[in-house]
């Protein structure tokens, strides 16, 4: 459980799933539901984690990346307190760096062949 600035990080839990892109075919990844409390003060945030499909990494690494990826928001001066709980609002970069959608398919979303 990192924690920062007073506020303790915990990521107890995950829902896996296929995320739509708003361009390209969708990706897979988590929700992670990350619980920051500060004494009596209780924050629940989603951070979402897109996976590469190639690797396969346990879950207790992944929370512990979600977990150091609040943390370093916090370090950068973000505060539970400016979350808005629009879905993907907080994204974990991926291992590029990024964090944006996918380039668009070349083959048309109507072409099944």
């Amino acid at each position: 459980m990192p924690r920062e600035s007073g506020w303790t990080i915990a990521v107890p839990s995950c829902l896996k799933a296929h995320f739509k892109q708003p361009v390209g075919p969708s990706r897979p990844g988590a929700d992670w539901l990350a619980v920051l409390t500060n004494g009596s003060i209780e924050k629940r945030i989603l951070v979402r984690q897109y996976f590469d499909p190639e690797l396969s990494i346990d879950l207790r690494k992944q929370a512990q990346i979600v977990a150091e990826y609040v943390a370093q928001l916090m370090k950068d001066g973000w505060s539970p307190d400016s979350y808005t709980a629009k879905p993907g609002e907080l994204t974990v970069p991926t291992a590029d760096g990024s964090s944006a959608v996918p380039a668009h398919s070349s083959k048309p979303w109507w072409r099944f062949w």
